[in-house]
């Protein structure tokens, strides 16, 4: 409720980030995709425009997610969508899912809140991202743990200006 959305700004305004603790089924999802992706041997999902061979097709004409993105771009999207209308004093839909399990984003009816929003899973095993300032005003992100001693960690910077790495 309301309260949650207090709670959830409080916390963004005092760190500048969140953490979200994810159900069993969320984790698996969200690994799959990663796994699903890692077997693809590339650095971006989507591919940089112009370069859709990673992408399924469908009849040739429009571009769909595979079934393990789709899900994990829903549940991405639950999260932010969720914490953005909270923090607004909104009341969440019941149902936060574009891709509802396939397709593309928002490409099934709407309207969809914030839906600008945009997915990408990245594989630093691949290649890397550029020094950047993310444009969004709200940025959700997942990372896998991994035991090897030279993985990629994502570092966030602490609104009192510090760095802060989650445990891997």
């Amino acid at each position: 409720g309301a309260q949650g959305g207090e709670v959830l700004l409080q916390a963004l305004q005092r760190n500048g980030f969140v953490t979200v603790e994810l159900s069993g089924a969320e984790e698996k999802v969200l690994g799959e995709a990663l796994e699903d992706f890692a077997q693809q041997r590339s650095f971006r999902y989507p591919p940089v425009p112009g370069d859709l061979e990673e992408v399924e097709r469908v009849e040739d004409v429009n571009p769909v997610m595979t079934t393990s993105f789709a899900q994990s771009f829903d549940l991405l999207y639950g999260v932010a969508c969720s914490a953005a209308l909270l923090m607004q004093g909104q009341s969440v839909p019941k149902q936060l899912t574009p891709c509802d399990g396939e397709g593309m984003p928002f490409s099934r009816g709407g309207p969809w809140h914030f839906s600008s929003s945009f997915f990408n899973i990245f594989n630093y095993d691949h290649g890397c991202l550029n020094a950047h300032h993310d444009r969004g005003v709200l940025t959700v992100v997942y990372g896998a743990p991994s035991d090897r001693e030279d993985a990629t960690r994502l570092w966030v910077r602490h609104a009192d200006g510090t760095w802060w790495a989650p445990a891997p």
